[in-house]
């Protein structure tokens, strides 16, 4: 892993390395992390000046943020779609969902992770539990007229 991250970090531009110290340095153990502070101190990259060199990051010379090619944090193109799919249950019912995640390796960014439950969802749960309270309704509707129509003939 060590070699790796070497590697990997040496492939970094300047103002990605920045971006991978601010907001993935603490997830990595003290060995890792000594490498990623060797990398800036080659570079002559100070830690103080870490938030100089992403605030001052012109992002009019970087990629549309909106391009799904490249991340919406940092503006890196080592961003990658991760597809797949999804069982979820809710109350007895299931249903399967297919999903595009998108994850930064420079800083983390995660598509699903940073802007939380999307609207279709919750919306889509909410017709579920109506449709839930429908069909418990109408059995109780049901057992009422049964009682009702059976009651007045015995």
């Amino acid at each position: 892993m060590d070699n790796n991250l070497k590697v990997f970090l040496t492939t970094l531009s300047n103002i990605e390395l920045a971006y991978f110290y601010q907001y993935r340095y603490d997830s990595f153990l003290p060995s890792s992390q000594h490498k990623i502070l060797q990398e800036l101190s080659t570079r002559s990259i100070k830690v103080n000046r870490i938030n100089d060199i992403i605030v001052s990051n012109d992002f009019n010379t970087q990629p549309n943020p909106k391009d799904e090619n490249f991340c919406p944090r940092c503006r890196s193109d080592r961003y990658y779609v991760e597809k797949g799919k999804f069982t979820r249950r809710f109350k007895g019912f299931s249903y399967e969902n297919e999903i595009d995640k998108y994850f930064c390796q420079v800083c983390g960014y995660n598509s699903k992770r940073n802007k939380g439950f999307k609207y279709s969802t919750i919306r889509y749960f909410n017709k579920l539990k109506l449709f839930i309270q429908a069909r418990l309704l109408y059995k109780l509707i049901s057992l009422l007229y049964t009682l009702l129509f059976f009651s007045n003939y015995h």
